[in-house]
């Protein structure tokens, strides 16, 4: 069935009150209808769009805020100096302990490099 047919049978008793109020049917007049309809689509997008865009820069300006007031980074800074400090210890006494591999590469280069042999 052609979209003609198909759209005839859509309004079949109908035709009196399309007449009636000369409501015009022609393919031209429904294009700008649907335009008309995705217009509205695209402006409520933008409206929400535009909304959430608000409500994001009302958080991050509230959070920073906070942030500025109430840093965390220098209580941070501190923490992880101390951290690295632990460890930086441990890795020493690991390294210099008697027997370990590190030492004995260590104690042959220098064997071998200022022994005077070659």
């Amino acid at each position: 069935m052609t979209k003609k047919k198909q759209k005839k049978k859509e309004i079949k008793g109908f035709e009196d009150f399309i007449d009636h109020f000369g409501i015009n049917l022609s393919p031209e007049s429904v294009a700008v209808k649907q335009k008309f309809v995705s217009d509205f689509e695209l402006h409520d997008k933008l409206e929400y769009e535009l909304i959430r865009q608000e409500k994001l820069a009302a958080f991050f300006t509230e959070k920073l805020s906070h942030i500025e007031s109430f840093s965390p980074t220098g209580n941070l800074i501190i923490k992880q100096r101390e951290n690295k400090d632990l460890e930086l210890d441990r890795l020493a006494y690991k390294l210099m302990k008697e027997g370990s591999p590190f030492l004995a590469h260590i104690k042959k280069i220098f064997l071998e490099t200022f022994s005077g042999k070659n």
